[in-house]
């Protein structure tokens, strides 16, 4: 009898136990300690999504709610902000260093030789004469015969000034089209052609003759509008992400709201338009904050 009643209590008991406890999990614990909640939760997703669908969830998420699930929200869009950072900078670091490689430099006395060499056999009609280059450079020079000798003179009173000018540019020829051309066996060698095609532009861009051995890579490729690209602080990074977030508060339009949450969500992702995206809206963001309006209405909000 006495075992009966114990069993009858306990089949009672423990699922009233078991609904007391999961309603203080679901109701009591997430809204009276949110942060914890949230940071159990980040804890527990180690990985983080790059799909633009499952940010743009997140990003609802964040706008929606004001509790444990808005804390969460932000906290996992801040990891993936930071991670988008650090990728973007790897990738542009990569490309300034590859830039680098490719910036080049030789005396202005041995491109003059190399200007020779081809000027001699732009005006030679000797048809035994192994091809100097590909015929569709000869064809371009020899409409193009009195700048090409024009251009040459310059560059001989420079040196004339200056014999230690040297010659800056920048290796914008494919390895596909390198490979091809050795392969060809022209007279003038790629280098060497790589010179004459750059020097002798029309536009007068792609290359830079130092007179004061002043130059160095990195000051030509400012001059090319290739800056070194930024690395950001952990203060500025923090910095950007609140802003980020405060912009998402301000009170848009809902179809301005829309858009913005819709490029944050493409900037955030792995799509190939992705490091484009994010940094117009970091762009965006740094115009937008100085102005009057929006300062304005932050500080109304107390946002």
């Amino acid at each position: 009898m006495d075992v009966s009643i114990i069993q009858l209590a306990l089949a009672i008991s423990i699922p009233f136990v078991v609904s007391i406890f999961a309603w203080i999990l679901t109701y009591i614990i997430p809204y009276a300690w949110p942060s914890w909640v949230s940071n159990q939760i980040i804890a527990l997703s180690k990985k983080d999504t790059n799909d633009p669908i499952e940010i743009g969830i997140i990003i609802n998420q964040l706008m929606k709610y004001d509790d444990w699930k808005r804390l969460t929200a932000m906290k996992k869009l801040k990891r993936i902000f930071k991670s988008k950072i650090k990728e973007i900078e790897v990738v542009e670091s990569i490309k300034w260093r590859n830039s680098i490689n490719n910036v080049k430099c030789i005396p202005l006395k041995e491109v003059l030789d190399i200007s020779e060499q081809v000027i001699i056999y732009l005006n030679s009609e000797n048809q035994n004469l192994q091809k100097l280059f590909p015929d569709n450079n000869k064809k371009r020079f020899l409409n193009n015969i009195e700048f090409f000798k024009e251009k040459k003179d310059q560059h001989s009173e420079i040196l004339t000034r200056n014999p230690d000018s040297k010659v800056w540019w920048h290796d914008d020829i494919s390895n596909k089209f390198k490979s091809s051309y050795s392969k060809k066996e022209y007279d003038l060698p790629i280098d060497q052609f790589t010179i004459i095609i750059q020097l002798y532009d029309d536009s007068g861009y792609l290359t830079f003759i130092d007179e004061n051995n002043s130059m160095t890579p990195e000051k030509f490729l400012l001059k090319k509008n290739i800056e070194k690209p930024k690395k950001y602080s952990y203060f500025e990074i923090e910095n950007i992400f609140q802003n980020i977030i405060l912009y998402l508060s301000y009170p848009h339009s809902s179809s301005k709201k829309e858009d913005f949450s819709y490029r944050l969500a493409l900037g955030l992702s792995s799509h190939k338009l992705s490091s484009d995206a994010i940094k117009d809206i970091i762009n965006e963001i740094e115009v937008q904050i100085l102005t009057k309006d929006y300062k304005d209405t932050v500080k109304k909000l107390n946002l």
